[in-house]
């Protein structure tokens, strides 16, 4: 526990030494000529080669995900291995989400992956209610999550087990993982997680998360337009991607089946599901 504690703040003073301004400086010019396309043309380019590096668990990255599929745009997907980071190792950032183009330009940090590319695809972005769920979805659900994940030092050390279903990343890692993995984030909900949640928005532990989680989901669909199925109307707008999103890195958990059986949420995650899976045009790795 005390290992992994200590090797997440390590990563995050590395992390705080490439941040993504630095990062989109140097893809420059090109980087602004890529997000300066029309959506036709954009699609097109994406389909020679723009790849995705993730994590599956990581909710920022299923929100990048969430993006791709919704409008259709063609990409593969790499699953990037926690402990040594190899496939992203020559790109001098070291957290994901990442988008790589064909041509070897870095568009890196979810928030400004989506907030960059939403403009391309025709979707609205720095509309107040919009960014305000958007908020909602990275800085307050997101933590509630990571709160009913861990809740226990088993179920933390659970929700590593999907790396051994992951081809790329050696035995070894897969190991390691699971032994500092677990404890290291269970220490992170109980001393970093919980405190933010208490201090920013008054939650102290005293009300099961899982309870706290489905009444928030409950008030997100609440804020759809009348009779509407989304958020954003007719159609997904960035809200209802990201929201979606968030919910991809808990795929298959108890939480998840909560969610998605809730008769006041569910409908709308299956409307999202269904939306990804017919518009989603994965590339060959």
């Amino acid at each position: 526990g005390g290992l992994g504690y200590y090797s997440y703040w390590r990563r995050l003073e590395q992390n705080r030494a490439a941040t993504p301004e630095k990062v989109h400086s140097a893809q420059q010019p090109r980087l602004s000529e890529i997000l300066a396309m029309r959506k036709a043309p954009f699609l097109e380019y994406s389909a020679q080669g723009l790849c995705l590096y993730r994590y599956l668990t990581c909710p920022f990255c299923g929100t990048v995900k969430a993006l791709l599929d919704t409008t259709g745009v063609p990409y593969r997907m790499v699953e990037v291995d926690p402990m040594t980071k190899k496939e992203i190792k020559g790109h001098g950032y070291f957290k994901v989400p990442q988008l790589k183009f064909s041509d070897g330009t870095l568009l890196v940090d979810s928030e400004v992956i989506n907030s960059s590319l939403a403009g391309v695809l025709g979707l609205s972005v720095g509309v107040g209610e919009i960014e305000q769920w958007r908020k909602w979805a990275r800085n307050q659900l997101c933590r509630y999550i990571v709160m009913d994940v861990n809740r226990t030092l088993l179920s933390a050390v659970d929700a590593y087990k999907y790396i051994y279903q992951v081809p790329n990343v050696p035995l070894w890692s897969k190991y390691a993982l699971s032994v500092v993995g677990g404890p290291m984030m269970y220490l992170v909900s109980r001393f970093k997680t919980a405190k933010t949640l208490q201090k920013e928005y008054g939650y102290d532990g005293s009300e099961d998360v899982r309870v706290v989680i489905l009444r928030e989901m409950q008030r997100w669909v609440e804020s759809f337009p009348r009779g509407q199925p989304f958020h954003g109307g007719k159609a997904p707008d960035l809200a209802d991607i990201e929201v979606y999103g968030v919910l991809q890195s808990i795929t298959g958990s108890a939480l998840r089946r909560a969610i998605s059986t809730s008769p006041a949420v569910g409908p709308w995650v299956h409307r999202m599901e269904a939306g990804c899976q017919k518009n989603r045009r994965l590339l060959d790795a």
